[in-house]
């Protein structure tokens, strides 16, 4: 009975998730020159006010990297069901 049960029991009774590593808050991919890009977790973000963003989170790149950035744009990331997985932060020195 117990060899049944492991085999034939659906993952989804345990919620069987594929475990990630920790990732940092924020990366760097690469992108075009003269242009920084910077991945950023949803929960950093979404505590900001939408009319604040910008300024805010220039601030916080800014303090990280330790050089001048002027955000031009900020981007969510979406999954396949609309939900905000994170966001790309775009920014000039």
């Amino acid at each position: 009975m117990i060899v049944a049960f492991i085999f034939l029991s659906p993952p989804r009774w345990f919620r069987d998730q594929p475990r990630v590593p920790n990732v940092a808050e924020i990366t760097s991919p690469t992108v075009h020159p003269g242009e920084s890009a910077f991945y950023m977790e949803p929960e950093l973000v979404s505590t900001i006010p939408d009319e604040k963003r910008l300024v805010e989170i220039s601030k916080i790149l800014t303090a990280r990297t330790r050089r001048k950035l002027t955000m031009t744009r900020i981007d969510p990331i979406y999954n396949s069901e609309q939900d905000v997985i994170g966001y790309m932060a775009y920014a000039k020195p």
